[in-house]
């Protein structure tokens, strides 16, 4: 959903609802970070290693009560490489902050000594500390490194303990929407959470929205929860045509079970497929060798193998099934005339 990374931003970006996630996932609830605490400031910087290069995180806030900055990043799939990139993000804020510090210098012409001008600021200046929080919207835990040490290159055995214990660390803090507790949250991320571990449960969902709690919510909250639906019928009402999303599920339940009494015959064909694919997934199985054994062009095979790459490790074949259906409707219909060769292999 690349092209609605605006509306992620949008509802992350409240004040409400950054403030209530970063209490509730940095801090654990140990410290109080209040809507008021918070400033949106510019999320764009110069790379720290090429100037001409321009960085953009996808939000950054200002606490000045609390003297630091908070990066959010929002994610849909897991990133190898996150700390790189956050490390990228903060050394390029920080070097922003040491160029406003030398401008203003600058313009007082008060760096006096050699130390001041080499340093281009004061023994006194200072800049304000980074904490980063990675917010994960994907399927099941995130898969992603969680710190730079994760992501290096392991010595000997014998001095691992000594080279990491010198080696900087960087890690972020996790916040993963299928995990997380929603009676932890007061604000309409609540909901939000509700509905996105609801989202591959048709039945679930509709209920969701016969929620008086669920009827008035803001429509950013609707756009935020229509994007994450694996739904085009309930983006293109929500997001693109402004539609209240309690009418759109309602007007879709119909749609639903229409697409069951059509599908319901090749169902149990397609579930069958995909469990055997998972089976075969968690033998160590590739996609070339799983296309080979079920006597199939790997790209047909390709949606399905992706659909069970994106669940693991817990492989829940009616979240699979589902996303799968929702992702890959258009071709459905191709799987049918293999029904006999994965039934032999089940």
């Amino acid at each position: 959903m690349g092209k609605y990374n605006y509306v992620d931003r949008e509802f992350f970006g409240e004040s409400k609802n950054a403030a209530e996630l970063i209490t509730n996932t940095v801090y654990r609830r140990r410290l109080l970070v209040a809507p008021e605490d918070l400033t949106s400031i510019s999320i764009k910087c110069k790379s720290a290693k090429d100037n001409q290069v321009e960085l953009e995180r996808d939000l950054l806030f200002l606490c000045l009560k609390h003297a630091v900055k908070y990066g959010l990043e929002i994610e849909n799939y897991s990133d190898y490489s996150m700390p790189r990139r956050i490390l990228e993000y903060d050394a390029g804020e920080y070097s922003k902050e040491a160029e406003q510090i030398w401008s203003s210098h600058q313009e007082k012409k008060d760096l006096k000594s050699f130390e001041e001008l080499k340093s281009k600021m004061q023994e006194t200046d200072s800049y304000f500390g980074i904490i980063n929080l990675v917010i994960y919207l994907g399927a099941g835990h995130y898969k992603g490194r969680r710190s730079l040490k994760e992501c290096l290159q392991s010595p000997p055995q014998e001095i691992k303990g000594i080279i990491l214990e010198k080696v900087n660390n960087y890690d972020f803090s996790l916040f993963e929407v299928e995990k997380e507790n929603p009676a932890n949250y007061t604000t309409e991320l609540r909901q939000f959470i509700e509905a996105m571990q609801a989202r591959y449960d048709k039945r679930k969902l509709y209920q969701l929205f016969q929620r008086e709690d669920f009827q008035n919510l803001k429509s950013v909250t609707q756009r935020a929860i229509a994007v994450h639906l694996n739904n085009r019928e309930i983006i293109q009402k929500v997001v693109e045509e402004k539609e209240e999303m309690c009418k759109a599920i309602r007007d879709l339940k119909r749609d639903w079970k229409m697409e069951g009494r059509q599908e319901g015959l090749q169902e149990g064909e397609q579930r069958q497929l995909l469990s055997l694919i998972c089976k075969k997934v968690l033998r160590g199985k590739s996609l070339p060798s799983i296309a080979d054994d079920l006597e199939m062009k790997q790209e047909e095979v390709k949606p399905m193998y992706e659909a069970v790459v994106r669940f693991s490790p817990e492989y829940d074949i009616d979240k699979i099934y589902i996303a799968w259906v929702d992702e890959y409707k258009g071709v459905i219909h191709r799987f049918a005339k293999h029904s006999r060769i994965y039934a032999v292999y089940l």
